[in-house]
């Protein structure tokens, strides 16, 4: 599904006023069915961090249903945390309870920004509108999206469809689902999906639908995950995975672990380089990455940072990485292409 808005406000606007681009955005997450994430945009065309519109800083935090109050009689409750991602995104982690079933309804994704109180989550079964007002959030549909757009991340009958109430206080850690991030992801025309779940700091990345070997495999990550996506980047017939994640603290550095599918039977790491083996990309790097796969290449973005500048404070503008997925001596490789600063 194609979905111009949503990379317009995910990528800001493009530098170059000679020549316009489309930009299309797929982004699926679920806990229950198959989805796929692909993104793309021109790979000649700089894109910067810009958005729209600000977010209202006031509409993050947690909110929860009705059912919220009455936890401890046994009801079972749904939670939406609103956090920040980067300029003109947002992201949404939806969690419920699971102490004594299993969680009714999960998801993990990005919202664009579309008003200062208003996101929209373009997802393959449609898109939801998240509004805020009052310390309240609502969550429906959009007018040309069906109801499984709110179905389809949960379970049992369940729909993240109605209002929620901001609350000051931590979500109930006895009753939450534990499960820090999880993604279901199948590229169109793929038999192969992988889902992704994430248990403090254990990552394991299940596959099915391959030839040969569909036994999960654990990843140790360093800080949490905050996306993942899916794409034919070498052009092979077979997808690979990219899961972005963000070291803890300050600076968030970023990683990339990715996974290729060989032939349709198995499954094997990919290798993202060290930042620091380039000197070029890494002048200026001080973290707060922004990872995206952009047509057949996967786009690195961060804020450049100058040796008098703050940890918080960065001032020497955008830089933008290229990789491109080639065949290395023993596994595949993300190779710097083309290294842009704006």
């Amino acid at each position: 599904m194609i979905r111009i808005l949503s990379m317009v406000l995910m990528f800001g606007v493009f530098l170059s006023c000679t020549k316009e681009e489309s930009n299309k955005k797929i982004s699926n997450a679920g806990n229950s069915k198959d989805s796929s994430v692909q993104k793309s945009i021109s790979k000649d065309t700089v894109v910067n961090n810009a958005g729209p519109t600000d977010f209202n800083v006031n509409n993050y935090g947690s909110y929860v249903d009705d059912s919220y109050k009455d936890r401890s009689s046994g009801a079972d409750w749904v939670s939406v945390k609103i956090l920040p991602y980067t300029k003109g995104n947002v992201m949404v982690s939806v969690r419920s309870r699971a102490d004594k079933m299993k969680p009714s309804c999960t998801y993990d994704g990005i919202a664009s920004v579309t008003g200062d109180n208003e996101l929209m989550a373009n997802e393959s079964v449609g898109t939801m509108v998240l509004k805020f007002k009052d310390n309240k959030l609502t969550i429906s549909a959009d007018e040309d999206s069906k109801n499984i757009a709110l179905t389809y991340f949960c379970r049992g009958g369940g729909s993240l469809a109605g209002t929620y109430q901001k609350i000051d206080q931590e979500l109930d850690q006895s009753q939450i689902d534990k499960t820090a991030y999880t993604k279901r992801l199948n590229l169109k025309g793929s038999d192969i999906t992988f889902f992704i779940e994430v248990t403090g700091k254990k990552m394991t990345v299940t596959p099915s639908g391959l030839k040969g070997d569909n036994k999960p495999i654990t990843h140790t990550i360093d800080g949490f995950v905050n996306d993942a996506e899916i794409a034919d980047l070498n052009s092979d017939g077979s997808p690979e995975i990219y899961i972005y994640t963000q070291s803890e603290g300050t600076g968030r550095f970023g990683n990339v672990i990715g996974y290729a599918v060989n032939n349709g039977k198995s499954v094997s790491q990919i290798n993202f380089p060290n930042i620091n083996d380039n000197k070029e990309a890494a002048e200026g790097y001080g973290g707060k990455d922004d990872f995206a796969i952009v047509e057949n290449t996967l786009v690195r973005r961060f804020p450049v940072f100058k040796p008098e500048d703050a940890n918080a404070a960065p001032s020497g503008g955008t830089k933008q990485i290229q990789y491109k997925l080639k065949p290395g001596e023993a596994a595949w490789q993300l190779v710097i292409d083309k290294i842009v600063s704006y």
